[in-house]
């Protein structure tokens, strides 16, 4: 029997678009020879859909899209879909499964998390008991993401020797090294029942979040037979065979996992350039200082959107060196991006002068020591120079702090923290 695992990039609260890839994938997957074709946890609606799933008429639009859908895929193929379902006056996180035309199962995810960026517990009713849903003559387990990391708990109940595989379709964030910890969940899975897992991930950003894929198939001894690539849309194709009653998958392509900085530089391309093609932005602002912060951030974006919709502005100040303005001008050639100069002397100027008097009459206060105000006052100038430009052209600022920056408070209100993502 072979299954397509399928780690796609959904969008929240795109139903028909996410609907038609998820035909297009399905396709595909009969297309190359494929019994089943596993979806991701809220591949229809996206994840997370949060308080959408509250709203009557989107659950209206959710129930008469999975029917559309079920007519939509190829017949002879199940097809396993992430996607809200209310029934019976609960609302669930579940997985839809569609053969023949039809909705012929629901699992429901019965382990709700409620940490971290997790709000679960809140919108959704657990699961009561896990799904078995025979096939072709092989017994498949359903899980939703976080029923299969715990194999002590409910979610696991009557399944060792009632299932023959198990199945997860997840919606698992990314954090650094996160694939090594889903691999380890697999085996301990597979532990536990003595059978093979599948697992499929989605991929892409939702605003904070980046989700990495990370498709799996692991073998009944904790052997990992096949991983599909980080970071990308697509499909793996796993052929189980059958021997001696019990269901094995054929050791298939194992993709490299990055190396941590290859990792970290991946998620931040992909968080970049989701969030600025799911909110409708035309390309994005960088303001270039000349040094090494802004010119990470022009280069992931420049490799997350390409090179024509990322636009730099430079702002160099009466102390601004000429080494620093000059690396500005370079690291924008070397990108093969624009980038526009706008001196801000006239507006230090003019807005020292305006403050220097009022500073004159203050009798209820001491001047706190240093130049902080003169300093933080050019890098406000320059926040509301940059989202100016963004107001007239439509184009996202991206800010340039890093996250020790913020972390030890050196960054400034209103100034390099002026922009719409970070």
């Amino acid at each position: 029997m072979k299954f397509a695992l399928v780690q796609m990039n959904p969008t929240v609260g795109a139903l028909a678009e996410n609907a038609a890839k998820i035909v297009r994938f399905a396709q595909e997957a009969a297309a190359g020879g494929a019994d089943v074709a596993v979806f991701p946890e809220q591949a229809l609606c996206g994840y997370p859909p949060d308080d959408l799933v509250l709203r009557p008429r989107f659950m209206a639009v959710v129930a008469a899209e999975a029917e559309k859908l079920a007519a939509a895929l190829p017949p002879d193929l199940l097809a396993l879909v992430g996607a809200p379902v209310r029934e019976n006056g609960q609302l669930c996180n579940a997985a839809l499964l569609f053969h023949g035309g039809r909705r012929v199962a629901t699992a429901r995810k019965m382990l709700l998390p409620n940490y971290g960026v997790f709000d679960e517990r809140r919108i959704f009713a657990p699961g009561a008991a896990p799904l078995v849903y025979e096939f072709k003559g092989a017994r498949l387990a359903v899980h939703v993401c976080e029923d299969s990391w715990w194999p002590t708990g409910e979610s696991f109940r009557g399944l060792k020797g009632n299932c023959d595989v198990l199945v997860n379709l997840s919606a698992s964030p990314y954090c650094r090294g996160r694939e090594n910890d889903r691999e380890e969940m697999a085996r301990q899975a597979t532990a536990a029942l003595g059978v093979p897992m599948l697992y499929t991930n989605i991929i892409g950003g939702q605003d904070e979040l980046v989700f990495d894929g990370g498709g799996l198939a692991v073998a009944a001894d904790g052997a990992v037979a096949a991983r599909s690539e980080l970071f990308r849309e697509g499909m793996l194709l796993v052929e189980l065979e059958q021997t001696a009653g019990r269901w094995a998958p054929v050791p298939g392509r194992l993709a490299p996992l990055p190396d941590a900085v290859e990792e970290v530089y991946e998620a931040l391309k992909i968080g970049l350039r989701d969030y600025v093609d799911k909110n409708g932005f035309p390309g994005v602002l960088v303001a270039l200082s000349g040094g090494i912060d802004s010119a990470l951030v022009a280069t992931i974006a420049v490799d997350a959107l390409g090179k024509d919709r990322v636009f730099g502005v430079t702002m160099p100040s009466v102390v601004t060196s000429n080494e620093t303005y000059s690396d500005a001008l370079e690291l924008a050639r070397r990108l093969g991006i624009p980038c526009l100069k706008i001196p801000i002397a006239p507006a230090v100027d003019a807005l020292s002068g305006m403050l220097a008097p009022a500073c004159a009459e203050v009798d209820w206060a001491r001047p706190l020591p240093g130049t902080l105000m003169e300093e933080n006052l050019q890098a406000r100038i320059r926040g509301v120079l940059v989202m100016a430009l963004s107001n007239r052209y439509g184009h996202m600022v991206v800010t340039t702090g890093n996250k020790s920056e913020m972390a030890t408070g050196y960054a400034t209100l209103y100034g390099d923290m002026a922009g719409g993502f970070a």
